[in-house]
């Protein structure tokens, strides 16, 4: 959250309005909080002054995305924070990844989530940000992730 504040407030997303940056290992249960501050510091004038002509929100939602590795809960509120702005993390290698059990993980987590949202979050974000193809067998199959 402070690396987001910090690039936000300097205005680096201002500066460079085609930048994306992706904020891993670090969940997703912030964000909105993080959201709820600016909307607060902005109702209260604080927060104008800092970005001028700019809305930082949009400014965040256009240049910031997020990996998701464990948060079932937070999982709720994709819709606040984009459900285009969320990628899954499984954090292989280290010992703490979701290794070797990771299909089981996701499936528990993406549980009644609609497929067509399960698959942004699970790939599709990914290869639109990265501009990595995907095989057409994998893109036409709604169920896989």
């Amino acid at each position: 959250m402070a690396a987001c504040a910090d690039w936000l407030y300097a205005l680096v997303p201002a500066r460079f309005p085609n930048l994306k940056v992706v904020l891993s290992e670090g969940g997703i249960g912030w964000v909105p909080m993080m959201y709820d501050r600016i909307e607060y510091s902005l109702r209260h004038g604080t927060g104008s002054r800092n970005f001028g002509e700019h809305d930082p929100m949009e400014l965040a939602r256009r240049t910031f995305r997020f990996t998701t590795f464990s948060d079932g809960r937070t999982l709720a509120l994709r819709d606040q924070i984009g459900v285009d702005r969320i990628m899954v993390e499984t954090d292989y290698p280290h010992s703490d990844s979701s290794w070797p059990d990771t299909q089981e993980k996701w499936h528990r987590q993406f549980e009644g989530i609609p497929a067509d949202e399960v698959a942004m979050m699970a790939w599709k974000n990914m290869s639109e940000l990265f501009q990595h193809p995907v095989p057409a067998e994998i893109a036409a199959d709604p169920e896989l992730f």
